[in-house]
């Protein structure tokens, strides 16, 4: 569980950062839900374009509820229930979801900036276009969960389950992807610039076109994934294993390979690299032009 106030380790305390906490402390202390908002998602199960900001829901049952456009800012949803639930464009930032069960929910375009969903269900989910900066996911189930286009800047997907899922353009720079389950997850044109995915499992993971810049690949699982046009300039692969990886036009400048395990001249031969690149004693590779 994350204390709210976010720390400074693996990002700077930028001003915006702290302006958002800012604004979410600040709000919350003078302003409380709607009473009336809380009796109403009661009764009827929904609750459209509903204030219920700091609003405690801990617990509840709200299966199949209609929350879209509420605004649940700071709102207490650890280990409620919110399957199929739809909550499209609706405000969850900051909020506690500790646990909460959201499979097969609607949290399209949704703003979740530093929402805690740790050890959270987000089972074929849909989270396409949502804001999850900063937010902290960390062993959340979210395998065959839909995030195309999502922003997942500096969030925490430590150990996470992503396997299946869609993150086509997502961008995770920096994010926190250690020991994470992303087999046969497709990360097309995904920015990974800076991410930790050591010891990550990218089994026949779909790569193309991602940029994985200064990435930390060490020990990272990719058998069979399909890196062809990626870019890994400055990327940590020690121990990986790229077995039947595709390489084909990667770029692989400044790139470290040391100790790496089932990489072939083959492979190295559809890519390129630089003077830089730390590859297995043996294997060779030409400059990127």
């Amino acid at each position: 569980m994350r204390t709210f106030l976010p720390s400074s380790a693996g990002m700077a305390a930028t001003a915006p950062a702290l302006a958002f906490w800012a604004a979410i402390v600040l709000g919350a202390t003078a302003h409380a839900y709607d009473q009336k908002a809380v009796e109403r998602l009661a009764a009827d199960n929904a609750c459209t374009g509903c204030d219920l900001i700091r609003a405690d829901l801990a617990n509840a049952d709200l299966a199949g509820a209609d929350l879209q456009a509420a605004d649940l800012r700071s709102a207490i949803l650890e280990k409620a229930s919110l399957r199929g639930a739809k909550l499209g464009g609706a405000n969850l930032s900051g909020a506690n979801a500790e646990k909460a069960d959201l499979s097969s929910a609607d949290v399209s375009r949704a703003d979740m900036r530093w929402i805690d969903l740790e050890k959270a269900l987000l089972i074929d989910a849909a989270l396409t276009g949502s804001d999850l900066s900063g937010a902290d996911l960390a062993g959340a189930k979210l395998t065959g969960a839909k995030l195309a286009g999502a922003n997942m800047e500096y969030v925490d997907l430590n150990r996470a389950d992503l396997t299946g899922a869609l993150l086509t353009d997502v961008n995770l720079n920096r994010a926190k992807l250690k020991r994470a389950n992303l087999a046969g997850a497709t990360l097309v044109n995904a920015v990974l610039e800076r991410a930790n995915l050591e010891r990550a499992n990218l089994q026949d993971a779909q790569l193309v076109g991602a940029n994985l810049t200064a990435a930390n690949l060490a020990r990272a699982h990719l058998a069979g994934a399909n890196l062809q046009d990626a870019t890994l300039k400055d990327a940590s692969l020690q121990r990986a294993n790229l077995a039947g990886a595709q390489l084909v036009g990667a770029d692989l400048s400044g790139a470290s390979f040391r100790l790496a395990k089932g990489l072939t001249q083959a492979q190295l031969d559809s890519a390129c690299g630089s003077v830089t690149t730390v590859l297995p004693e043996g294997l060779t590779i030409a400059n990127c032009e």
